[in-house]
């Protein structure tokens, strides 16, 4: 058996997502268009209260992602640690994820439960282009966290000058 013919029977042997959850956290855009067109619950929640769009963020799943914000997900839907999609995406570092994410306005100062916004976790995860992407957004700049750890305090903790000297540009101390 050649590699494309076992490659091809591997994936015919995969099972296929049984909810819009399951295709969301997989990435599977064509069950994701049949999930939604059944219409079923995009809000739907994981035990740990994750959305599809929270998987799809998580999972670097752009076009997922974008599937489930033209048919309405919640852009600030959170879990129950207070993770939001934009969260998700920029503490893993998936840029086209936060790209995509911010063209559709969210709030970029939401923080999840132990007071951790996007911002703090990309510069703390060390995910420069995100830190940039979302620093002229941000209005708080100078957020903590519940450990009191800012943006600031991890570019200083990551040696990451430039990042440092573009947070004070915009006021961090």
């Amino acid at each position: 058996m050649t590699s494309a013919c076992a490659a091809l029977a591997a994936f015919l042997w995969l099972p296929q997502p049984k909810t819009l959850l399951e295709a969301a956290r997989a990435g599977d855009v064509d069950a994701v268009e049949r999930f939604l067109d059944q219409g079923a619950d995009r809000e739907a929640k994981t035990e740990k209260g994750e959305t599809p769009l929270i998987l799809a963020a998580k999972g670097a799943h752009v076009e997922v992602a974008e599937l489930l914000l033209d048919a309405g997900a919640n852009l600030e839907a959170s879990d129950r640690d207070g993770t939001t999609p934009l969260i998700s995406a920029a503490a893993g570092g998936h840029v086209e994820t936060v790209e995509l994410l911010l063209r559709r306005e969210p709030n970029v100062d939401a923080a999840d439960q132990a007071g951790n916004t996007s911002l703090i976790l990309a510069v703390k995860n060390e995910h420069p282009r995100i830190s940039r992407l979302l620093l002229p957004k941000v209005e708080d700049v100078n957020a903590a966290n519940k450990n009191r750890e800012t943006a600031l305090h991890w570019a200083l903790v990551k040696g990451d000058q430039e990042l440092e000297e573009l947070l004070k540009e915009r006021g961090a101390r």
